[in-house]
């Protein structure tokens, strides 16, 4: 996604802030700034598991539940929440085994591979399910690989994967948020501090500051076996803001001024008293 920081207002040379105006100030809260992962636009269109997410076809820990057609994860104009490009994934479940899911998995793609998330901030991204598509869980794989690689950077194929945002694992199918929204782009967030953990070949808890996004399960509702066709946009992690009236003025830097006009209005009050 792109960012679009908000341009600074110059005051006058000769004007002084006031506690008036810093009071004002102390109760806005700053917008949230985005760390974009990816938004799929510039990536090539059409090549299939290259850009973030493998096909769908390939872990194996999940190829066993699928049919052999669908099977794409492609970069496409087709559509986008923003800018021009998207992730489009299909997929079909075949109607035999118990508790059918997809890995849908990010290792060693040729563009973004296995994306570096820091685990004390929400992870948010944008989901479009065509009307014809059936309701299915989604849960967030996230490999616990620790290490101090930039949010979006490669941070590897090592460690134990959790399940984040299940409740319930069924088989190896983890049940996470119920997705039932059609025809519309949703925004998708993980909020990890808060988010309910489940193992799937960890322990059931987040242990690292830092960790990768290894994959997307999706898991259908009850037997349906698709097809199943969903486009992804705007990847990104997004820093806390705090409350209205109270860190802002450390935000924008305005705290020390604050602090300084009320010893300047004290002092002011004393030397009159005296």
């Amino acid at each position: 996604m792109s960012l679009r920081p908000n341009s600074r207002a110059t005051a006058p040379r000769a004007a002084r802030p006031t506690l008036l105006g810093l009071v004002v100030l102390a109760g806005v809260a700053p917008a949230a700034p985005a760390v974009p992962i990816t938004s799929f636009e510039g990536l090539p269109t059409g090549q299939n598991g290259a850009a973030l997410f493998r096909q769908p076809s390939f872990s194996g820990s999940t190829a066993g539940f699928l049919a052999a057609a669908p099977n794409l994860a492609v970069v496409t104009a087709e559509r986008a929440s923003d800018g021009a490009q998207s992730l489009q994934v299909a997929w079909q479940f075949l109607p035999g085994p118990a508790n059918p899911w997809l890995r849908l998995t990010t290792f060693n793609t040729t563009n973004v591979p296995n994306p570096t998330l820091d685990l004390s901030l929400p992870l948010r991204f944008d989901i479009f399910v065509p009307g014809t598509t059936p309701d299915f869980f989604l849960t967030l794989g996230v490999r616990e690989t620790g290490g101090s690689a930039a949010v979006g950077a490669d941070g590897g194929a090592v460690g134990p994967i959790e399940f984040v945002g299940a409740t319930a694992v069924q088989g190896t199918a983890p049940v996470g948020r119920l997705i039932t929204q059609k025809d519309a782009w949703v925004t998708v967030t993980f909020d990890f501090p808060s988010e309910s953990v489940r193992a799937f070949t960890g322990n059931g808890q987040l242990d690292t500051g830092r960790g990768v996004l290894e994959h997307l399960a999706f898991t259908p509702v009850g037997p349906a076996a698709g097809p199943f066709v969903v486009f992804l946009d705007n990847f990104r992690q997004v820093a806390a803001v705090p409350a209205p009236g109270s860190a802002a003025l450390v935000v924008s830097g305005l705290l020390p001024l604050a602090a300084a006009a009320l010893r300047r209005r004290g002092g002011g009050r004393n030397r009159g008293a005296g």
